[in-house]
């Protein structure tokens, strides 16, 4: 029986990647959707990469499908200059190239595109005269003083906007000057460099040391001065393992460290999780707010809400807890299904002053919508699929056809404006504040005021 099925799966995936050998899809104009500019391969194998001419050849192909073919490596040489790139084709609404530069061994400017870096852009099939590309006055790009693009995530920190951009390798930190509209690199320390972790709160900055996990740096300036935490010892149970740090969470001007360890007890293997709380005007005096002791240490998510000063803490199919007053006392949040409301899988999704759970079903995604200042919940379902983005009062996300769209609290959605946002195969990711909208996709746009 294993043989068959084996057979009978190597002959689906020959048959599947023999459909789309990849001569029969290259061939034609292809638009990026952020700039229109378009590159076409042609039959004689010449080709126009943006306004350059060049010759291309495909240099190796491979069986690996699964609904997303690696179709091949297409070689690619404008005057003189050659580089490489994995091809990837697949139909969503139209047919699609996915240009990745990501693991190329040849080093030199090839990456770079409209003068920023990339690990991947993709291409659009052009099949008739409809517009494929970016065209939206609701929208203002917002990439200046950055040298490139894809993945992102905007902070607001000190009535300034902080953003985290992954250049493949390496995390760097950049502040937006409100006055040129352009990105400016952040300098989280001249000893540091590039650093694994960036903690941003609305008040503080920490920093976890690259290559010394134990060691962390905070700035109550945004990043001009940085202080050392010092070492926070914690007494240890028999057989117990020295804690490690699982995440930073920031209050105002506190820190709040989770921190994990392992006791076997018996024979079997226990989890202690303590809620450790640092001040950072009163000499840190770090005080244990919450303990706990589980078997499985992911069940429970540890999140803040900075506008209402919550902290809480979701333990899986089990309850809610909720503090307001930085730690000292707990309570238990109250929903009638609860314990349905809890049951894996779902999302956690907090702003500056909501807490959104989502369980995701086959055709749509449940809404569980906490405001906790009138302390009080909110349910319903959507069909949009992608990333549910709580803030400013709505829900916000990208429909289908890249259009902007915000909830309320009824489950009413609003479409702002015509989008033409693309970012296929990858998540399109909303960030609304109170007084802008962002939108990281293929690079960051704002909502036009």
């Amino acid at each position: 029986m294993n043989k068959q099925l084996n057979i009978f799966i190597f002959l689906f995936l020959f048959v599947s990647c023999k459909k789309s050998p990849v001569n029969s899809f290259i061939y034609g104009t292809w638009v990026e959707p952020l700039s229109g500019e378009k590159v076409e391969f042609k039959k004689n194998k010449t080709l126009s990469w943006f306004g350059k001419k060049g010759i291309f050849n495909i240099v190796r192909s491979d069986g690996n499908c699964f609904g997303l073919c690696r179709q091949g490596y297409i070689d690619i040489n404008i005057n003189g200059t050659r580089f490489r790139s994995s091809a990837f084709y697949k139909y969503f609404k139209k047919p699609i190239l996915k240009m990745d530069f990501f693991n190329l061994k040849i080093e030199n400017d090839k990456s770079l595109f409209q003068g920023k870096k990339i690990n991947y852009f993709t291409l659009v099939k052009k099949e008739n005269d409809e517009s494929v590309y970016f065209s939206e006055p609701l929208l203002e790009k917002m990439d200046k003083g950055l040298e490139f693009y894809n993945s992102g995530e905007i902070y607001y920190h000190k009535d300034q906007y902080i953003s985290k951009i992954k250049d493949g390798v390496t995390t760097k930190t950049f502040r937006l000057d409100s006055l040129s509209k352009k990105w400016k690199r952040v300098k989280l320390s001249e000893k540091i460099g590039d650093i694994n972790t960036v903690v941003i709160g609305k008040e503080v900055l920490v920093i976890r040391e690259h290559g010394n996990f134990r060691r962390f740096k905070y700035s109550l300036d945004g990043g001009h001065e940085w202080r050392e935490i010092p070492h926070f010892g914690l007494e240890r149970e028999k057989n117990e393992s020295v804690y490690e740090v699982q995440k930073v969470l920031t209050l105002d001007k506190n820190l709040y460290f989770v921190l994990r360890s392992e006791v076997i007890e018996r024979g079997v293997r226990y989890f202690n999780l303590k809620l450790l709380h640092l001040n950072l005007e009163n000499n840190f005096s770090p005080r244990v707010v919450w303990s706990n002791r589980t078997k499985n240490y992911k069940d429970m998510i540890f999140e803040s809400i900075q506008d209402n000063k919550e902290l809480l803490v979701l333990t899986k199919e089990k309850y809610i807890e909720r503090s307001q007053d930085f730690g000292i006392s707990w309570i238990k949040l109250k929903h009638k299904d609860m314990e349905e409301l809890l049951k894996k899988p779902f999302e956690v999704k907090v702003s500056n002053s909501e807490l959104v759970i989502i369980k995701k079903n086959t055709v749509d995604q449940k809404v569980y919508w906490y405001n906790g200042a009138k302390e009080n919940w909110t349910t319903f379902s959507t069909t949009l699929k992608n990333n549910l983005r709580p803030g400013a009062g709505f829900i916000w996300t990208v429909n289908e056809n890249g259009e902007l769209v915000k909830i309320n609290r009824d489950g009413i959605e609003f479409t702002l404006g015509k989008s033409r946002l693309f970012n296929y195969d990858e998540p399109i990711t909303v960030f609304p504040f109170q007084d802008d909208i962002f939108v990281n996709a293929y690079t960051f746009f704002r909502v036009k005021k």
